[in-house]
C-alpha cells in the first residue's frame, strides 16, 4: 500500500481529525469548490438572465472577469487570514493551533482552484447567447455559424 508524501506530517498536525473525521475537510473543500464555481457561472450569465437591466448589458463582456476576480479575492483573503491568525492561535491553542486554523486552508485553496477550473468552462453554460448583434459585436461570430454559412447557405444562394 502506498502512502502520500507528507500525509504522516498532516496527521501529526491534525490530531483530532484522524481516519473518517479527516473526510470532513474533504467535504468542506469540495462544497466550497462547487459553490464558488456555480457563482462564477451565474456571474457569466447574469446579463442574459436579466436582459432588461441596462447596466448589466453595459458590463456584459466583463461579468466573467468580475465574477472570477470576486471569487479569487475572497479565496486569497481566506488563505491570508490563516497566516494572520497563526501566532494568535499558537498562543491560544498551543499544539492544536494548526488544527484549528486548517479550516481556513480547506476553504480558501479550493476557492482559488475553482477560478482556474472556471477558465475551461464556456461563458454561456447556464444561459445561452441569443442571436443579437450586441453579443456578436463583443464576442464575434462563432466558428460553427460562419463555417455553416460559408459551406451550406452561400453556395445554395448562387
Amino acid at each position: 500500500m502506498t502512502t502520500l508524501k507528507g500525509l504522516d506530517k498532516l496527521k501529526e498536525k491534525l490530531p483530532d481529525y484522524q481516519g473518517k473525521k479527516l473526510r470532513l475537510f474533504q467535504v468542506i473543500a469540495f462544497s466550497c469548490f462547487i459553490i464558488s464555481l456555480v457563482f462564477q457561472l451565474i456571474m457569466d450569465s447574469l446579463p442574459r438572465i436579466f436582459p432588461g437591466i441596462a447596466i448589466l448589458q453595459l458590463f456584459a463582456p466583463l461579468t466573467p472577469i468580475i465574477g472570477s476576480l470576486i471569487v479569487l479575492i475572497i479565496g486569497l483573503m481566506i488563505v491570508r487570514s490563516f497566516w494572520k491568525i497563526r501566532h494568535k492561535y499558537l498562543s491560544k491553542y498551543g499544539v492544536k493551533a494548526y488544527q484549528k486554523a486548517f479550516l481556513f486552508v480547506a476553504i480558501g485553496i479550493p476557492i482559488v482552484i475553482s477560478v482556474i477550473v472556471h477558465s475551461f468552462f464556456p461563458t454561456d453554460l447556464i444561459a445561452r447567447y441569443g442571436d443579437t448583434e450586441v453579443y456578436r459585436y463583443y464576442l464575434g461570430t462563432p466558428i460553427f455559424v460562419e463555417t455553416t454559412a460559408t459551406l451550406v447557405i452561400i453556395p445554395t444562394i448562387y
